[in-house]
């Protein structure tokens, strides 16, 4: 028996084996970072969905605030702002969470780019505008930026109850 021949068979066995191992954990981490990804997107649209859509769909007054704040700040009285701040809170830190996952590529590009139109179009509405200078003192720099740059560059863009006139309210309320 070729004991040379055995080591050599054995050694390319070996090779091969640790071929096929190779493209097995390929394979293995393009699934696992697709399933990351739908994660992340179900998670992205999920949030605002049951924190923020649903109350306010279901809350009347809560929609009527979202509504009038929009407009102006001074259709609400202090206690409506307070509660308006954190629906445009709510927003800028989803925002900041799509800003994050898109970072690591855990979420495309036209789903980062229409979370930014979104919150842009809050913050062009003339309560989301007077109100973004309270919300960008207590977040990161990071989204600040970020929102601030997509603000100046789009200044033309629409703001939110341009494109949804439902949410236009004529006069005060108070």
């Amino acid at each position: 028996m070729n004991w040379e021949l055995v080591g050599a068979v054995a050694e390319i066995a070996g090779a091969v084996g640790v071929l096929i191992t190779l493209v097995y954990l390929a394979i293995q981490i393009k699934d696992n970072t697709k399933s990351l990804q739908a994660g992340s997107l179900e998670s992205v649209l999920d949030g605002p969905r049951d924190r923020y859509f649903l109350p306010m769909a279901m809350e009347s007054d809560l929609a009527d605030i979202y509504a009038r704040g929009l407009n102006s700040l001074e259709n609400l009285d202090a206690k409506e702002k307070r509660r308006f701040f954190y629906l445009i809170y709510e927003q800028i830190f989803q925002m900041q969470q799509v800003m994050h996952l898109h970072e690591r590529d855990l979420i495309p590009k036209v789903d980062f780019d229409a979370w930014i139109y979104y919150t842009s179009s809050l913050l062009r509405t003339p309560g989301g505008a007077e109100m973004w200078p309270h919300c960008e003192k207590v977040v990161t720099s990071t989204i600040a930026d970020l929102i601030n740059n997509q603000l100046r560059e789009n200044a033309l863009d629409p703001s939110f109850i341009d494109m949804i006139p439902l949410f236009r309210v004529d006069e005060p309320q108070l």
